[in-house]
């Protein structure tokens, strides 16, 4: 029908071959103690990686190539940042990790002036650029909470404890500090006052 046109398409494809990248589930597993220092949870796995080291997705019974599937690197990138925050948060369980980091970005982003929020989504990964303007008013912030107003928020979008929720931000600030730019996640969290920036220092150690 259009003549030439996959020819084209083939040279001008600039990520290599294109063959398919595999996401696995596998069965779960029991959750974590709450006296362990972990936030509980169970394991979903993700596995990233195709013949020749190329990206693809696998669905539910179908194998999808990204030729077929425009948004399959966009999912294999959310994925790998998804499984760096969870290794941080130590948990495998995908959903916790997603609900957590989702309540990071959330109550983050409505602390920070519209230009820090704008300089930080930049950074995102298209799938979780959106997620992180979700829901955004930018002419009602910034929310001037505090520590206590802060924690409140994270608590109740992430669905974890108060006691939790220290250790659950530093854990994912310390993923997103290695996973952008050096330097950036600093810059965006300096207009915060001093007591909100130590709370969302990234912290050096064992995970959470």
């Amino acid at each position: 029908m259009f003549p030439g046109l996959t020819e084209w398409f083939d040279e001008a494809w600039p990520f290599g071959e294109r063959n398919p990248v595999r996401i696995e589930e596998v069965g779960r597993k029991p959750s974590a103690a709450v006296t362990s220092g972990r936030i509980p949870g169970a394991c979903a796995a993700v596995s990233v990686g195709g013949r020749g080291g190329s990206p693809a997705v696998r669905g539910r019974g179908s194998t999808m190539s990204v030729m077929a599937d425009p948004f399959a690197r966009a999912e294999a990138t959310a994925h790998e940042w998804l499984a760096r925050v969870g290794r941080e948060l130590g948990t495998d369980d995908r959903v916790l990790t997603h609900r957590v980091l989702r309540a990071w970005l959330h109550v983050v982003r409505d602390r920070l002036p519209v230009e820090s929020a704008v300089h930080f989504a930049a950074q995102l990964p298209v799938l979780l650029r959106g997620e992180f303007f979700e829901g955004w008013n930018p002419s009602r912030v910034p929310v001037a909470y505090d520590v206590a107003g802060f924690c409140e928020r994270f608590a109740g979008e992430a669905g974890i404890h108060q006691s939790q929720v220290a250790d659950a931000v530093a854990a994912i600030s310390a993923a997103l500090d290695g996973l952008c730019s050096a330097g950036n996640l600093d810059h965006v969290l300096a207009p915060l006052p001093r007591s909100l920036r130590t709370l969302l220092t990234p912290v050096v150690g064992e995970p959470i």
